[in-house]
């Protein structure tokens, strides 16, 4: 069972999706930024769409 991460400014869980990080494959969160739909944890970085993909895609690539 996974953790729920904490976004420490709103103080929400952070919502997983069905998408990878291109840089480091983990996976990433919807962001509470309008200009960037997603948040990498691991990366400590807000990602736009095309810096991450499908994670059928990275799972063939990472083997995770």
């Amino acid at each position: 069972m996974s953790e729920t991460m904490i976004n420490p400014l709103t103080k929400k869980p952070y919502v997983e999706v069905k998408r990878r990080c291109l840089k480091c494959g983990e996976r990433v969160y919807e962001s509470d930024l309008k200009d960037y739909p997603f948040v990498c944890l691991n990366c400590d970085e807000n990602k736009f769409s095309i810096e991450v993909s499908d994670t059928d895609f990275v799972e063939s690539i990472w083997g995770d």
